[in-house]
């Protein structure tokens, strides 16, 4: 079998691949979900935030190795 037919045969067996991107621009989908969030701090961040504050006060000694990650 030489190079011709072997490519031949393998673009016969492989169906042509379609369009790589995608069919429309998604940007303006994404700047309007950003813009539709509500302003401020959700609950979830204020119970985040209480929680590091109080492993902090209950284990000070992790405050050398917090401000070392930041």
């Amino acid at each position: 079998m030489t190079d011709e037919q072997l490519k031949r045969v393998l673009r016969a067996a492989m169906p042509q691949a379609g369009p790589l991107g995608p069919r429309r621009d998604l940007w303006p989908d994404v700047a309007q979900r950003i813009d539709s969030r509500a302003p401020g701090m959700h609950w979830f961040d204020w119970a985040l935030a209480g929680t590091c504050l109080l492993l902090l006060l209950l284990f000070p000694e992790l405050i050398p190795s917090l401000l070392y990650h930041l």
